[in-house]
């Protein structure tokens, strides 16, 4: 179990470093902020991007405690 979710974890990392990477920055970041805004369908409330983002870092500290919980 313990092994799964450390597995779970490293993949959800790595999804998490990519989503930062691609989000626009004020300063617009790697991506250009009018390409980003189309494509990932931004908003004033940061969009769906911001909310994924969120999502997998909750994830990621719920299976955190889990794997500290488990030790």
């Amino acid at each position: 179990m313990k092994t799964i979710l450390t597995i779970l974890l490293v993949i959800l990392g790595i999804a998490l470093t990519g989503i930062i990477l691609i989000q626009p920055h004020k300063s617009e970041g790697i991506t250009d902020q009018k390409v980003g805004a189309v494509i990932f369908g931004e908003s004033s409330d940061g969009g769906p991007i911001v909310k994924v983002t969120t999502l997998i870092a909750v994830a990621m500290v719920t299976i955190i405690i889990v794997i500290r919980r488990l030790a």
